[in-house]
């Protein structure tokens, strides 16, 4: 198995020594991988007989990179700059009260959507400079993707299946999680015994169920008289207000128009779809029912990711 051989933070950072136990805390929060289910592959340099391509690992800005800093560093805590440099951008990175500084840059890649290609790139580079975030995607191992190159069009065709087993195959020999053993028992907890944890912290789809099941049930309970209160319920049960729910409508509707793309992918983390077309308080039954298991906690997240994306497209205008 090939070792994964990314620095550590006081290896990367020169100022890591120096800088705040907390703020040490969060880089090396900030430097843990993502999730594998959260990966994304796309194909790289194509063989010769156009039949492999080499499998390059990503992550989206607004779905994984934005998400994690506003929960480790909070929204109101960094700031990046984007300026022009020709078709390309460069971004300012600032944050911890100035006492991280970084610039790095973005290449646009084709003229019909080079620009937002260029400002992602030009933003994750300058976290993952300054900051470790996502840099360990730069030292996964080589894998190479299955599929066809159509010469003529230029593009490589990756076969079914193709980009999870990529994503799972660069992990595994990163040693980020453990390959199933056919022979290995499969391990039985007893009544009293937890399951364990997901790897990386990859929430599963049967824990979404529960979790959704939970707070459908303990809304019922307050309805029937059963529960008088939110006070013992835990945070993750008690479901999103109207008020939040107008809020995010207040805000979908300054930002779909210029970013629906950027409000849609927040809106997935939250597993509501196509959230940009709820943009008026005449949708709020509309919201209310595609968001039914939407937690308080969870929508005061939606609500800090809304703001920093408005935020962002005010530094950027």
């Amino acid at each position: 198995m090939t070792s994964l051989t990314i620095p550590t933070p006081a290896e990367y950072l020169g100022c890591f020594p120096e800088l705040p136990k907390d703020v040490q805390a969060a880089i090396e929060e900030l430097s843990q991988p993502f999730p594998v289910d959260e990966i994304q592959v796309r194909p790289g340099a194509v063989n010769r007989d156009g039949t492999a391509a080499l499998a390059l690992a990503y992550h989206e800005w607004w779905t994984g990179y934005l998400p994690r800093l506003n929960d480790v560093v909070g929204p109101n805590n960094f700031r990046i700059r984007l300026l022009p440099w020709g078709p390309d951008v460069i971004a300012h990175l600032w944050t911890f009260q100035g006492l991280i500084q970084k610039w790095s840059s973005g290449k646009a890649e084709t003229e019909r959507i080079g620009p937002m290609d260029a400002e992602a790139q030009a933003k994750k580079r300058v976290v993952a400079e300054g900051l470790m975030l996502g840099l360990y995607l730069y030292f996964l191992p080589e894998v190479w993707m299955h599929g066809e190159y159509d010469s003529a069009r230029k593009i490589f065709y990756p076969h079914d299946g193709e980009d999870r087993r990529c994503a799972y195959e660069m992990y595994a020999r990163a040693g980020l999680i453990t390959r199933p053993h056919a022979t290995a028992a499969v391990p039985r907890p007893t009544s009293n015994a937890r399951p364990a944890p997901t790897q990386l912290g990859a929430a599963t789809p049967s824990s979404d169920r529960i979790t959704a099941a939970r707070a459908a049930l303990y809304t019922a309970e307050q309805r029937v008289g059963l529960r008088s209160s939110e006070q013992d319920a835990p945070t993750s049960l008690i479901l999103a207000s109207d008020r939040q729910l107008v809020l995010i409508l207040t805000l979908v509707g300054k930002l779909r128009k210029a970013n629906s793309a950027a409000v849609n992918a927040i809106g997935a983390r939250f597993r509501i779809a196509d959230l940009a077309r709820f943009s008026d308080r005449e949708h709020l039954p509309a919201l209310r029912a595609q968001a039914a298991a939407l937690s308080k906690l969870d929508a005061s997240k939606l609500i800090d990711q809304l703001k920093a994306c408005e935020s962002s497209a005010t530094q950027a205008a």
